[in-house]
């Protein structure tokens, strides 16, 4: 997502003038625990920054992974504390993308030790989601209003009656089903 996300800003040209973003900011993605000083823009997973605080290195494959999407949480989450590299008003404000899944558990003390305005951006929010913001929902833009302006694909829900659909069906343990074009293998 970091790449996608710099992708974008090396790409945006704002509606007043005819430069590119990053020719009037200085952009950088951060691969490492260094943050150049004359960065205006820092784009980071949330992985990333929790490294950080911890004073640690992060392995860039680490960053794909959610810790809060694992089965078995750690009973105790090490908590982030002062960091004079980092302090808390180090970011004016801080956009959370996929933030439906990036504001609990291990990652919400990232976001909290931080005293920036967080902007959540989601399009699957919940009311975890929006509780976490306040209920402060500045923007809504729906699936049929994407399909409309050509930016999402409408679809078409089928519902297929069959007897496993009505019925359910059961695998003894070591079966497994393989379908190939169309027709399942045993």
């Amino acid at each position: 997502m970091g790449e996608q996300a710099e992708q974008e800003f090396m790409s945006y040209v704002p509606n007043d003038d005819n430069r590119k973003f990053t020719e009037l900011y200085s952009v950088q993605r951060l691969n490492s625990s260094y943050i150049a000083n004359d960065s205006q823009v820092c784009i980071s997973t949330i992985q990333r920054l929790y490294s950080i605080l911890k004073g640690s290195e992060l392995d860039e494959k680490a960053e794909e992974d959610n810790p809060n999407e694992r089965k078995f949480q750690p009973k105790e989450i090490p908590p982030v504390e002062y960091d004079t590299k980092m302090p808390i008003e180090f970011f004016d404000f801080v956009v959370i993308d996929e933030c439906h899944r990036s504001i609990y558990n291990l990652w919400k003390q990232v976001l909290e030790y931080y005293d920036a305005f967080e902007i959540g951006l989601t399009a699957t929010p919940d009311m975890r989601t929006v509780a976490y913001f306040d209920q402060n929902l500045v923007s809504e833009y729906s699936h049929e209003m994407a399909v409309a302006d050509g930016v999402n694909v409408g679809y078409d829900v089928f519902v297929i009656d069959s007897k496993i659909t009505r019925h359910g069906a059961k695998f003894a343990k070591g079966d497994y089903l393989q379908v190939r074009e169309g027709s399942p293998v045993k």
